[in-house]
């Protein structure tokens, strides 16, 4: 597997890195594909599949922000918003 498209743009000085990495995972596993750069915006769907989409996507486009300053600062920031964002957009856990 080839890491440099998975690295901040800073490079991996800090565990920052790490949530830059799952960022962008997470925004090739929601759109099939690696952009070159930020993720880009979802059209607006009044379908529950959509506001998934679009919530999970903007979480993943702050994991991936172009500014370190502007990323989350931990995994564990980031699950947070993930749990909420999943709340908010009518998901459920599997049992």
């Amino acid at each position: 597997m080839h890491i440099l498209p998975y690295a901040p743009p800073e490079g991996m000085a800090d565990s920052g890195g790490d949530v830059y990495g799952v960022g962008r995972i997470l925004v090739e596993m929601l759109l099939g594909e690696l952009p070159d750069g930020p993720p880009p915006p979802i059209p607006r769907r009044p379908s529950g599949e959509g506001r998934r989409l679009r919530a999970a996507l903007q979480v993943a486009a702050r994991a991936v922000h172009p500014e370190s300053g502007q990323r989350y600062e931990s995994a564990e920031d980031m699950a947070v918003d993930l749990e909420a964002a999943a709340a908010r957009s009518g998901s459920r856990r599997a049992p």
